[in-house]
């Protein structure tokens, strides 16, 4: 498989298939990226390397990366597949809810910011990484200052 098959067998395992490489989604819709690759590499060659490649020369920045932390300071990261948590949040915020899934991606959004922000990370780069607006990541900011 080429570059641009692979990120669409990615973006298929992501949003409909992980069962298709054996993989399960956490309730939020995160991968663990070991998993990911491990899957993928059983059908074709397949790396690190390959995936970073692929999510930085993505231009519509479907993918979003996250670093989960335990008690023991071992670090897990972990991928999403954005588009469709924007187009959820979109219609949850024209229709006036954010229920089911849509509000549990919703949670996960402002949960990552706040451990950013906690990690030290610049306001702008909390918004890019998250897709939260700058303003909704300083409105999060400020109640957990206040908590």
């Amino acid at each position: 498989m080429d570059k641009n098959e692979i990120g669409k067998f990615i973006a298929l395992i992501l949003r409909h298939r992980p069962d298709a490489i054996g993989i399960t989604l956490d309730e939020h819709g995160w991968a663990n990226v070991e998993e990911l690759i491990e899957g993928i590499s059983r059908n074709c060659d397949f790396n690190m390397a390959m995936l970073e490649d692929i999510v930085k020369s993505d231009n519509k920045q479907r993918y979003s990366f996250k670093v989960q932390r335990n008690d023991d300071r071992w670090e897990e990261l972990y991928m999403f597949y954005n588009q469709d948590f924007l187009v959820a949040r979109e219609e949850a915020k024209e229709e006036g809810k954010a229920e089911g899934e849509e509000k549990g991606r919703w949670e996960s959004a402002k949960e990552i910011a706040l451990n950013l922000y906690k990690e030290k990370m610049p306001v702008e780069m909390i918004a890019k990484v998250t897709k939260l607006t700058i303003q909704q990541v300083k409105e999060l900011v400020g109640k957990a200052a206040v908590l």
